[in-house]
């Protein structure tokens, strides 16, 4: 039965609540939406020899004569006929219920989820991996309990205390305490470790009787064995539910109605509808459908929640601290060249020369977002990048790559572009090597290595490092990051540096380190040199096909004549990133010195980048009408 322990806690939950819109369908008025109706009976007809057959064997009963050619039997206690019949188990029998509502009806349907056929089986697989290859894992972990934490002082109807009630949630999970376990048994949640089933009957038996709870009218089917990463990863999880369900309990609520508040306090992501199409969106595409249930819940809490006053009074404070915030580091330079996706990922605070950072919460963090944005571009009177910013924010944060993850990484190499940072995964002149030798400073050891043992190959056999890492990183993510960090401290630690602080897991997630190791004019600069590269390509080649006219008016785009100036970085950029392999390559020097070394050419890449690119918006803006 423990093997089948989450099927069994499913199928308890959704009996319940089919068994709750049945007993309000009962009182006065429930009839309009649905109605009980007795079971049938139908007659069956079975063929003569065969009953004979039956009789003899059975009972040694012999009939003499002709055998008639069937028997008619009237089988009672069968479904009742038509197609909005629905079926409740009370007692271990069905009762049934006819659906005059059609819109009730079809909830009570989507209850039960369709299985999934073998083809989205198989569509599905890389998105699952993927999925888990970035939750599964203690960076996701504590950033997601960092933005849980403040969701749920959002959200919450029970006073829940950010951090504080979330550690003592992860404790209650940890520890498996009684609590946690009324929780789970109330329906609060999926997800948990019970070892020994009978055990935990027995102790929640013991535990309703000293609360005077009916223990009969408890869900305590037990869930499935996990292992401690899977515990571990749960009690992340589900630190911040625990923390209002507690709350709510020490406010008077029932059980139930608790572990419901627990569940809303952030996103349910045991919601869902019951469109084909999106549902077949939800198994193929990553993060899509959490990224669906948070815009929901967000909707749900400003627009129906009893507390929704106070939600809409908590967003809006919290975006106007953003934009406070935004306001103390505008005119710091370490902030100004970060990153888009990183400022609106984070929030961010400099103290002296350090620098930290904090998750922004999905969907109220995109308010945050917006409300720095605003600030920013009301201040530099640009309208029109707001709009872009606008755009951008919503998109990252609704997440709407709807492409199916089988093919999306495909897609990034094809497109040559991380679809989350936007920079390049082949930096222009990498063309000029053979691709075994296409490599960035960043890139694994392991993956140059790799490179490295292919270059006797062909070309199209080659392993191209840059591209191999990005496509290993597509498909398992945080996963891969781990199994590269791990591979190259194992067998190329005699080339590796000095670890940053930044770079360490979890670490990572909350602290940056001087220098960048990534700036925004890093991106920037490739897409400037590429288009200026295209654009002087064409001008030439409209001049060979004798359309001099068309080269003329192109060469009237402020872009041109950037192409020489931007490539004239791109070679400094090329010495400055052999002058960090010669570091990583040299023995004679200390991890501590390596690091020592990289940091100040770091440094220098980051300035000349920064440079390159404002010349050339400089240079752009100037030949502007």
């Amino acid at each position: 039965m423990i093997g089948n322990a989450a099927m069994l806690l499913d199928k308890s939950v959704k009996n319940e609540a089919r068994r709750k819109i049945a007993n309000l369908s009962q009182k006065e008025g429930g009839g309009r939406f649905m109605v009980k109706i007795p079971a049938e009976s139908r007659p069956v007809k079975i063929g003569g020899d065969q009953v004979l057959e039956t009789l003899l064997k059975k009972y040694g009963i012999a009939i003499d004569g002709d055998t008639p050619a069937f028997f008619e039997f009237l089988i009672k206690g069968q479904p009742p006929a038509g197609n909005n019949v629905v079926a409740v188990m009370q007692g271990g029998k069905p009762l049934w219920f006819e659906v005059g509502d059609p819109v009730l009806y079809r909830a009570l349907k989507a209850i039960d989820r369709p299985v999934m056929n073998e083809v989205v089986k198989w569509l599905g697989l890389p998105k699952r991996i993927g999925q888990a290859s970035i939750t599964a894992t203690p960076d996701f972990w504590v950033a997601n309990m960092a933005r849980d934490t403040l969701m749920g002082s959002v959200m919450s109807r029970a006073g829940f205390r950010p951090v504080l009630d979330s550690l003592d949630g992860m404790r209650m999970r940890m520890t498996s305490d009684p609590t946690y376990r009324e929780f789970i048994a109330n329906g609060g949640g999926l997800s948990s470790i019970f070892l020994d089933e009978h055990h935990l009957r027995t102790k929640l038996e013991k535990f309703y009787r000293d609360q005077g709870i009916d223990y009969r009218t408890v869900l305590d089917a037990p869930d499935k064995i996990l292992t401690f990463v899977e515990t571990l990863g749960d009690a992340f999880e589900m630190s911040t539910r625990l923390g209002e369900f507690k709350r709510a309990k020490e406010r008077g609520e029932n059980p139930r109605h608790a572990a419901y508040l627990g569940r809303e306090v952030s996103t349910d992501f045991a919601m869902r509808g019951d469109s084909k199409a999106l549902g077949f969106m939800y198994d193929t595409v990553m993060f899509l459908k959490p990224a669906v249930l948070s815009w929901d819940r967000l909707y749900r809490g400003v627009a129906h929640d009893p507390n929704r006053g106070g939600i809409a009074v908590k967003a809006g404070t919290m975006a106007l601290l953003s934009a406070g915030l935004y306001l103390l580091n505008k005119d710091d330079p370490r902030y100004q060249d970060l990153p888009d996706w990183d400022r609106d990922a984070n929030w961010h605070f400099f103290i002296g020369d350090q620098h930290f950072r904090w998750p922004k919460i999905w969907e109220i963090g995109a308010l945050s977002s917006a409300a720095e944005r605003s600030a920013e571009k009301i201040i530099a009177a640009d309208p029109q990048g707001l709009g872009k910013d606008f755009a951008r924010i919503i998109g990252a944060t609704f997440n709407l790559n709807l492409m199916p993850q089988i093919i999306a990484p495909l897609y990034e190499q094809a497109a040559n572009k991380n679809s989350f940072t936007k920079a390049p995964i082949e930096t222009p002149g990498m063309e000029n090597v053979q691709p075994f030798l296409r490599s960035k400073p960043g890139t694994s050891e392991t993956m140059k290595a790799a490179g490295m043992a292919t270059r006797d190959n062909p070309e199209w056999a080659q392993v191209n490092p840059a591209r191999a890492e990005a496509l290993l990183r597509g498909y398992f993510n945080t996963w891969a990051m781990y199994g590269l960090l791990l591979t190259d401290q194992a067998f190329h630690s005699d080339t590796l540096p000095e670890r940053r602080a930044d770079e360490l897991p979890v670490v990572r997630r909350f602290y940056s380190q001087e220098p960048a190791r990534h700036t925004k004019y890093e991106t920037e600069f490739y897409e400037l040199l590429t288009e200026a590269k295209r654009l002087r390509g064409t001008m030439r080649e409209l001049d060979e096909m004798g359309y001099r006219n068309y080269a003329d008016a192109k060469e009237q785009s402020p872009l041109a004549g950037e192409a020489q100036p931007l490539e004239r970085a791109q070679k400094n950029l090329g010495a400055i990133n052999k002058d960090m392999e010669q570091v990583r390559r040299d023995t004679s020097l200390t991890p501590a010195e390596k690091r020592q070394k990289l940091d100040v050419l770091v440094a220098e890449r980051n300035a000349l980048l920064k440079d390159s690119v404002r010349d050339s918006r400089a240079a752009q803006k100037a030949k502007s009408p």
